[in-house]
């Protein structure tokens, strides 16, 4: 994030005689107050048209600007997005996701003093006035800083750079852009927390997955199994306006939850949930952000000629057909390492590293099941459990013999909540069964046994057998205008045939 000086504020003090003494103030330090209720707007304007515009800015209650004539320093504001805002005391304590900032209507955009808090040039760390004064190895303050790790689809955290110490006396440049930055980051293209192909078109539909999502709903946890009455006990220690922390217990923001309301305030975090537990308020048909790929598809349209007899279908050979399919077939469709995130790490310690990297310790991780005791055989064994699906939408919210989610689960997995990945890597497992899986097939092998039987039925006894395979193609022929199946013009072939 980068830091831009917009405009430029000047205010006059007109000094009266009873203010100043020899010509001189009376006093050493002049305070500016601006009230909450005079707070002017920002308004974006493009070709001198006003395109977005944002109600107004909280000033510091304290002054805008502190000018003392014995120590030389000044301060600037910069604009936090999504970080801490509002009237102050009664602060809206977010995650630090900047895109949400255009959504937060009701609620103004806060103030950062740089250099104290550092801003510009780099991601928002809060450094002098609230991470250093979090004595916590751990640093459980949470506000004032930009960590996509916390938050509820997880991601990576950007190295900040190295911070420059700014003394009480230090003489500043009035020139914003002038101001110190001891070393600016270059940011990590894996790190960002969407990945989007810029090529011009979907590989897959299952990539809407990472398209963001504004859920502007106030965060809540669960309970934690066995701790009754712990998400409510943790939902007040992250919100809470003075010094909100980050529980013990836990290591991020939550997902929606049953206990989450609607709010304008909060929000960020979040991208469509395509191949990963759906957040629990949504997770019912008709909620899932899985069923848009019932509307969309990036496949090869099916041929002209095809296209006259059958309507604009996609072509589905070469797929499997999860409902029909045998469990090896289906595991091969999930087993392999994940390599569509080249950052995907594990915590080793929550402990964070305070010198240019700002969060918590990591290790390089291989995720992936191309065994038979892990998670491709999780995946199969839920799938022959849950079918027939009659979407492929469907297993995108499947669940396995113990009512838990098989795509995108860290629960699989033995490192859990340790495992920091994008959404490339948490979806990538269910777009490799999407993509090579339809729900209905038009080749069917049809066996025809015939036996010859003596005995009873309790204890009958086989004097002969005949078996014949036949390899059936279900031409469904000319459609109607509508682009439905005739059933008076389905023509089945047989395309093969063998005795065994």
């Amino acid at each position: 994030y980068t830091f831009y000086q917009f405009g430029t504020v000047n205010y006059t003090l007109d000094y009266t005689p009873q203010f100043t003494s020899g010509g001189q103030p009376k006093v050493e330090t002049f305070d500016l107050l601006e009230a909450e209720n005079e707070a002017r707007g920002i308004t974006l304007r493009w070709g001198d048209q006003p395109v977005q515009t944002i109600q107004g800015i909280v000033r510091d209650a304290y002054g805008v600007e502190n000018f003392s004539t014995d120590k030389p320093r000044k301060s600037a504001k910069a604009a936090i997005p999504g970080h801490s805002y509002g009237p102050y005391g009664v602060f809206v304590n977010n995650m630090g996701d900047t895109r949400i900032a255009g959504y937060l209507r009701t609620t103004r955009l806060g103030e950062n003093a740089y250099p104290d808090n550092i801003s510009p040039g780099r991601r928002n760390i809060r450094r002098s006035t609230i991470y250093d004064s979090d004595p916590r190895k751990e640093k459980r303050y949470h506000y004032g800083r930009v960590l996509p790790s916390e938050w509820p689809d997880g991601g990576h955290d950007s190295p900040t750079g190295s911070f420059a110490k700014i003394t009480d006396n230090a003489i500043l440049p009035t020139d914003l852009s002038k101001w110190p930055i001891a070393s600016k980051p270059i940011p990590l293209a894996a790190n960002a927390p969407q990945r989007i192909s810029n090529l011009g078109r979907f590989y897959s539909a299952t990539e809407l997955g990472r398209i963001y999502d504004p859920i502007l709903w106030k965060s809540a946890y669960r309970d934690i199994k066995g701790d009754s009455g712990s998400g409510k006990r943790d939902t007040s220690l992250l919100l809470a306006p003075d010094k909100p922390t980050m529980p013990s217990a836990r290591n991020g923001w939550p997902e929606v939850s049953f206990g989450s309301s609607v709010s304008s305030d909060y929000g960020g975090g979040n991208t469509l949930r395509i191949g990963r537990p759906e957040h629990e308020m949504f997770d019912k048909p008709g909620k899932r952000a899985a069923q848009l790929l019932d509307l969309f598809h990036v496949g090869i349209p099916a041929s002209t000629e095809v296209a006259k007899r059958e309507g604009a279908v996609v072509e589905i050979k070469g797929n499997v057909n999860v409902n029909t399919a045998g469990r090896d077939a289906l595991r091969t469709l999930a087993a392999g390492l994940l390599e569509q995130d080249p950052e995907l790490r594990r915590v080793t310690s929550w402990e964070h590293e305070t010198s240019t990297l700002f969060r918590a310790k990591t290790t390089p991780l291989e995720l992936g099941s191309p065994t038979t005791t892990l998670v491709a055989d999780q995946i199969a064994d839920a799938l022959l459990l849950r079918r027939p699906f009659a979407s492929p939408s469907e297993m995108a919210a499947v669940l396995d013999k113990d009512e838990v989610s098989v795509f995108g689960n860290r629960d699989c997995y033995k490192d859990l909540t340790d495992i920091q990945w994008s959404d490339a890597a948490a979806e990538e497992l269910f777009a490799r069964v999407y993509d090579a899986s339809t729900v209905r097939s038009r080749n069917f092998r049809v066996w025809v046994i015939g036996q010859a039987l003596a005995g009873t039925e309790a204890k009958p006894e086989v004097l002969a057998e005949s078996r014949r395979v036949f390899t059936l193609f279900s031409d469904p022929g000319e459609r109607k205008a509508d682009g439905t199946i005739d059933p008076t013009k389905h023509i089945p072939k047989v395309t093969y045939e063998n005795d065994f």
